[in-house]
């Protein structure tokens, strides 16, 4: 009984020492940390993650907080993204642009996998099951969000040039009917 004890209480010492060295980690890079809940999707995040988000670091979360920052275009995806990896177990790899309440925005880059866990049924048989979700967040470089920007840009500039094309085939139609009406004096 007392070597158990013993086992146990320096499990949990390496455990709370493994824990923090991986704070550290996280913390020298600045990554941010995430967990959702399987049920009720609830949100735990360490400070970096909230920061990223835009959040204080003492800031409780709620999962429509998250969705509440995240730009409206992204939320489909993300929402997608994280049904995906709790209901299938699917690997959550996505950039989201999260919108301060300043109004700027940043591109996050989210990697996630789900925990699993045991789980027996009715029927007595052991499945495994989703517990949560967990993500890791960092900041995209600058040269990641200047190619999107960019592409944003290119986009816009090729939906302009279609608008102005159709614009000025209209015009020329218009223009050739014209001309017919005053060169036959009635229009055709």
């Amino acid at each position: 009984m007392r070597a158990a004890l013993i086992r146990e209480r320096r499990a949990r010492a390496l455990l709370g020492r493994t824990k923090d060295a991986l704070e550290a980690i996280l913390g020298a890079g600045c990554v941010g940390f995430c967990r959702i809940g399987y049920v009720g999707r609830r949100l735990s995040a360490n400070p970096h993650f909230k920061a990223h988000f835009g959040w204080p670091p003492d800031a409780t979360l709620e999962r429509s907080d998250l969705d509440a920052r995240v730009h409206a275009d992204d939320r489909a995806a993300l929402g997608a993204a994280v049904t995906a990896a709790l209901e299938e177990g699917a690997p959550l790899d996505l950039t989201v642009r999260a919108v301060w309440p300043c109004g700027t925005t940043q591109y996050i880059a989210l990697r996630g996998r789900c925990e699993l866990a045991d789980k027996i049924d009715n029927a007595g048989a052991r499945k495994r099951a989703a517990r949560a979700l967990v993500l890791v967040a960092n900041n995209v470089s600058a040269e990641h969000r200047a190619l999107k920007e960019c592409e944003a840009a290119v986009a816009r500039e090729s939906d302009l040039r279609t608008r102005a094309e159709t614009a000025n085939r209209s015009n020329l139609e218009l223009l050739w009917l014209g001309h017919r009406y005053d060169r036959d004096g009635v229009a055709d």
